[in-house]
């Protein structure tokens, strides 16, 4: 109980339990790379932790999208240019993400036709994907997204949409810990990616209460009580916006870079570092899903791979409890 979040909380504390340090508000400015071996980081100036440079005992490992590790916390002073021109190559068109919660008085009705079990039982809709009626309605959003790139232009009730339904989650660890109050989300809805947006990168922040509304629209086609009587707020995210939030959203997806063959499974991110080392610089590592296999959503898949790599070059010193 508590899906990945609540997961993510017990392998903080388990790492806290074991020694490991955390350094809060303390965004990193520069891999730090001497002779072709990353020797630490260094630290943004304003960083709360007083030392600005943090060595490394074994090695540097890089959470973050690869875009920005390379392009910005490496550099190019410590990479060949070519390979920095394959990086800047990858592919973010995997299809951005718009994200809404909503946060209501009473829990959602859904009309007949949507409900799994009666609307008063627990997992009366788990979400789902919306419209599933027309292939050719699928291929309409698709070419809208994928194809040319821009905003839709297409009624509410026709985008395609996804959801994590409240009922979802059992009543002992609901999303809203509020007495009388429902979180249902998130909802998304696959968007253009910034980055290639035909009317700009911040084409859908321009007006994002346009957007806000649309979101809402859409889910009112399967929810009966939507309605401002009910709705206490609407918490929403552009894939703009979400690049600010979490660096590991570049794009505004989780994707990280496209999934296609030519960057997936063994050629992920390129195929010299689809084991997660970095070509010509020693000790450094990758785990994000952007630039290690198997991306998409696998994300704890990217962590233990890695962990394989780091035992076999001696970085790591696993108990028994590993194997």
């Amino acid at each position: 109980r508590g899906n990945m979040h609540g997961y993510f909380h017990a392998l903080f504390r388990c790492a806290v339990a074991h020694g490991a340090v955390f350094r809060a508000c303390c965004p990193v400015e520069e891999i730090l790379v001497d002779d072709g071996r990353a020797m630490g980081v260094r630290l943004r100036d304003d960083a709360t932790w007083g030392a600005k440079k943090i060595w490394a005992n074994k090695a540097v490992i890089s959470a973050c999208h690869i875009k920005p590790t390379f392009l910005d916390l490496i550099g190019p002073r410590n990479l060949d240019s070519g390979f920095l021109q394959r990086i800047r190559d990858l592919s973010l068109k995997g299809g951005s993400l718009y994200m809404s919660h909503f946060l209501t008085r009473e829990r959602l009705r859904y009309k007949p036709q949507y409900r799994l079990h009666p609307p008063d039982e627990y997992g009366a809709f788990h979400g789902g994907f919306f419209p599933l009626d027309s292939r050719e309605n699928y291929y309409e959003n698709v070419r809208i997204v994928l194809g040319e790139q821009s905003n839709f232009d297409i009624p509410p009730e026709r985008a395609m949409w996804g959801m994590v339904g409240g009922e979802l989650y059992d009543p002992t660890n609901p999303q809203s810990t509020r007495p009388g109050q429902y979180i249902n989300g998130p909802l998304w809805m696959m968007v253009p990616t910034p980055q290639y947006n035909v009317d700009g990168i911040d084409a859908m922040d321009k007006d994002k209460a346009k957007w806000d509304e649309y979101m809402r629209a859409a889910l009112a086609s399967v929810v009966e009580n939507l309605d401002d009587d009910n709705l206490i707020r609407m918490f929403n995210e552009s894939p703009y916006e979400q690049e600010f939030r979490n660096t590991g959203m570049l794009g505004g997806s989780w994707y990280g870079i496209r999934c296609d063959r030519d960057q997936w499974w063994n050629e992920r991110p390129l195929p010299e570092m689809a084991r997660y080392r970095v070509p010509d610089i020693d000790g450094l590592y990758m785990a994000h899903q952007s630039s290690a296999h198997p991306g998409g959503l696998c994300l704890m898949a990217v962590g233990y791979n890695l962990m394989h790599i780091l035992i076999e070059d001696g970085i790591a010193e696993p108990g028994d409890w590993w194997y």
